[in-house]
Order: structure tokens, then sequence, then C-alpha cells
């Protein structure tokens, strides 16, 4: 199409003439009027929530019914592959520990040494450290990084697919590898792509959604590994588990390849009328970069800016209890007396409410345009459960099994939060994709913890593995109500030096977070 070809030629500053700009100047100069000094200060939202706010005072004006199409779209076109996509990932990167409380693993990969199954784990995240920033960069480059998103999926199908075949550890430590090495091309690209189409106050929920694919993952790997332990068939119960969770991936990474919307500027998801409105939208936060561009000086700044490594330690604060919740939960609730497959049914109401926790958190978080408090709390949350999970008695079973479900629900809802409110503060793409890379990899190594704080020699009590994971969860807590705390700060002093009346798009294309008129989400 050619005016798709011109469009992508130009985007190095997008053009504000599109059909939808006079409303949203209309309803913009509206809220401003309205809210006085208060509308001053968060400028820097006025468009998306002038839109939202119109949803509700107009339903008959054809420019708020035509976004409503478009989100709806947008979203249909997005949000299902993104999930499945997660939700897949999880499945394949968390069957091990499902795996390891099958009959024959042990023996067949592990050879009956325990030190084993901790390095298996750790596998993962060496590969999946490495190359985070260099594929989401290459990607950032890219016209299509849908393409890369279905090709990771295919490959991480693939290997753990390949699982089901090793019959040595060797084997098994090259398939984890090459499983980290596919997964560092989704984990940190996903969010990114997300703020290529969504504003700042829809990037909450839309994470959310995505991210909640998790504990949902967690909770259909305890369904599907006590359906299959329960399956009289001729191969290993280890191995079968494997292949039912692989092979689905590498179709999915066919269709995403085939169906997910690439960039907005070429994309043929969106005719003429709705590319205008995505530019006009995604204009009135940042001015864009153009396909094929990096612009190194904000990859720099986003290397050396303290935001980001503020957000990288409340990130691996997170990761710590993840990585052993994801692997050792099953083992952990086996230890607490639940027997081999009722140990992987009672894995799966944790992970129900965690799903259903971390949404109501998203939608609170997007309407009041914070993220920072909202992790805080919930970090206090998992760090209660685990406090009770190291103060109970290991026979106070009811006790031990709601505290589960408070760590599970903390943890599991700052994930998506962290990633959204990374991918707000950032500014530019190009600073955008090194802050979440970054979050992703600094966030993760102390992720390699999880496979060595809960040994079988300290089963059931696990005190140091509860304590590790309660002890990071304070810390994260008081880091972020910190890191809110120093973005409110900058806020108000912006306020007080730039004068905003005159400010149209923040130049983010020259200046990234430091352009006049830009402010952070606290």
């Amino acid at each position: 199409m050619k005016k798709s070809a011109n469009i992508s030629e130009k985007v190095e500053h997008i053009p504000t003439e599109h059909p939808f700009n006079d409303y949203n100047d209309a309803e913009a100069q509206s809220q401003r009027t309205s809210t006085d000094v208060s509308s001053k200060k968060r400028r820097w939202s006025f468009s998306s929530s002038s839109l939202r706010s119109a949803g509700t005072s107009e339903p008959d004006d054809p420019h708020v019914v035509s976004k409503r199409k478009f989100m709806f779209k947008l979203d249909g076109a997005i949000m299902p592959i993104a999930f499945l996509l997660y939700l897949m990932a999880y499945l394949d990167r968390g069957n091990l520990g499902n795996a390891k409380t099958f009959p024959g693993f042990e023996e067949t990969i592990l050879d009956s040494h325990e030190d084993r199954y901790a390095l298996l784990s750790a596998m993962f995240y060496i590969s999946y450290l490495v190359m985070q920033v260099p594929l989401t960069l290459i990607a950032k480059y890219m016209a299509r990084p849908d393409l890369m998103i279905g090709a990771v999926a295919i490959l991480w199908g693939l290997s753990s697919t390949l699982q089901s075949t090793e019959f040595n550890y060797s084997g098994a430590l090259a398939c984890r590898f090459f499983l980290g090495f596919s997964e560092a091309g989704f984990g940190p690209l996903m969010p990114f792509y997300f703020s290529m189409f969504y504003l700042k106050n829809e990037l909450g929920k839309r994470t959310t959604i995505f991210i909640s694919a998790a504990p949902l993952a967690g909770a259909f790997s305890g369904i599907i590994a006590y359906g299959i332990e329960h399956i009289d068939y001729k191969i290993a119960s280890w191995r079968l588990l494997f292949l039912i969770m692989g092979l689905p991936s590498i179709v999915l990474g066919i269709i995403t390849i085939c169906c997910l919307p690439s960039r907005i500027e070429v994309t043929k998801w969106f005719n003429e009328e709705e590319r205008a409105m995505a530019l006009a939208r995604k204009n009135t936060e940042m001015s864009q970069e153009k396909i094929g561009y990096i612009n190194w000086r904000h990859v720099l700044s986003g290397f050396l800016d303290f935001r980001t490594y503020l957000n990288c330690f409340i990130y691996m604060c997170i990761n710590v209890a993840l990585s052993s919740i994801s692997n050792f939960l099953p083992q952990i609730l086996t230890d607490l007396g639940y027997t081999g497959a009722d140990a992987q049914l009672y894995s799966v109401p944790p992970y129900v409410c965690a799903g259903g926790w971390m949404i109501i958190q998203s939608f609170f978080s997007d309407k009041y345009q914070m993220r920072g408090p909202v992790i805080s709390i919930n970090l206090l949350i998992s760090a209660v459960g685990y406090t009770i999970l190291i103060a109970t008695d290991p026979q106070s079973l009811n006790a031990r099994y709601g505290a589960i479900f408070l760590s599970v629900m903390g943890t599991y809802t700052a994930i998506p939060l962290t990633l959204s409110w990374s991918a707000s503060n950032a500014g530019s793409e190009s600073k955008k994709a090194v802050a979440i890379a970054m979050l992703n990899t600094i966030g993760h190594t102390l992720s390699v913890l999880g496979g060595y704080i809960y040994p079988d020699s300290e089963s059931p009590e696990y005190t140091r593995g509860f304590g590790i994971c309660m002890s990071f969860a304070y810390v994260g807590c008081i880091v972020a109500a910190a890191h809110s705390a120093i973005l409110w700060y900058i806020n108000r002093k912006r306020d007080r030096e730039e004068d905003l009346a005159d400010v149209g798009t923040p130049d983010t294309f020259t200046h990234a977070d430091k352009a006049v008129g830009f402010r952070y989400t606290l």
C-alpha cells in the first residue's frame, strides 16, 4: 500500500493533522478549563484520559464510537495471542517443577543427584539473562517485531518438546539453555511491543492481562500434571508432560507470525483512518522514532539512568520469590503433607486467586496512574505470607497453605506493574527497549537462587528459603515506595520550573524522558 509506505517514511516526527486531533484538542481544552491547576500538573496524560472520559460523556460522538471500535479491534488482534504466548512460555519454563515430582525423572535425568536439579533449574536463566538486551534492540530496529516473537515461540516450543527425548543430564541442560535463549527474545519484547500501541494509562491493564497468564499457567500445569500422572501409557509420564506442553508452542508461534500486528506504520490490520488514529494517539504522549532507527544516545542514557536500576532492583526482589514458586511449589506442597497427585492439584487455587487479584490491582493502578504504591503494597502482602510460613509449625497445614496464597498473589501482582512502570517512564523507544531489557536481565540475576534455597535436607520447614524470599519482599516493598516518592518530587520540581501553556507533544525523540512536558508515572 503506497500510503502505508509514505507514512513509514515520515514517522521521525509524526504529523499531527489527523481527523481525531480536533476532537482530542477540544476535549483537552475542556478538561484543562475544568480542572485548572490540577490539569496543568498532569498535562502529560490529558489526551488518553480525555478520550476515556469522553467515552462516558458523549456516547453518540462519532469520534468516540470510532475510538471504541479501534480499541476493540486492537485488543482483539493483540491480547489473545499475547496471552496465549505467555501462557505457553510459562508452562514450558515451569514444567520442570512438575516433572520432578513424577516417578522416574530423578533416576533418569538427575541420576539421583539432588544438586543437579538446582543447576538444571538455573540453566534457563543463564542464557535468558545474557540475550535479553541484544534481542530486544534487534526487535526495536525491525519493521516487523512480530516475526521475532513468532520465531522465538517456535524455538522454545522445540526446546521444551526435546526435553522428552533426552536420556541424560547433559541433554536436559542443553534444552534448558536454549529454552532460556528463546524466551529472552520474548519476555522483555512484549512490554515494549505493547508500548508501541497503547498509552500510559492503558499499559497497566494490558500488561497485567498478559502476565496473568503466568499464574494461570501455574494452575494449568498442576491440572495437566495431575491428569498425566493418572494416565497409564507406555511413555513415561514426565516425558508425556514435556510433549503435551511443548508442541502447542510451536503451533502458536506459526499463528503469531501470520496474525500478530506489526508496527502501526506498516501493519495490514489497520485501514488508513485507523492508522491515522493510532499514530495520533501515540503522538499525544511522545514524538515517534522512525522504523530502523536506534538513538544510541538514548540507549546509553538507559544504561546510566539511576531510575532504571531502581526498577531493576525492585524486579530482582520480586523474581527471587517468583523463580522458587514456579519450580518448587509442587514439592513444597508435597512436603507440607499433600501427596503426589494431590500436590499438583492443590497448587491450582493459589494461582487462580493470583490471576484475579492481579487484574483488580491493575485497574486500580491505571485509574490512579500509580505503580510504585501498588507494587509496594503487594510486596508487603507477599512478605507477610512468607513470614507466616516461617513462624508457623510445619504441621499447621491450613495456616501454611493460606500463607502460600498471600505469597503467590503478592508476588505475581507486582510483576506486570513493574514492567509497565519501566515502559511508561523511559520516554523514547530506544531508551524504552534498553530499560525493559535491563529490567528483565538484572531483575532475573538472582533468579538462579530459586534453584538452591529449597534443598530437600531442609524439608519441610524450608526456613532458609522462606526467609530469603521474605527478606527480598520486604526490601522491594521499601524501595518501590521510595522510588515512587523520588518520581513525585521530580514531577513537582518540573511543574514549578516549566510553563506548560504552550507545550505540545513532549519532544521525546530528542530528549527522551528529559523532554519539557514529560512527567513520570508514580
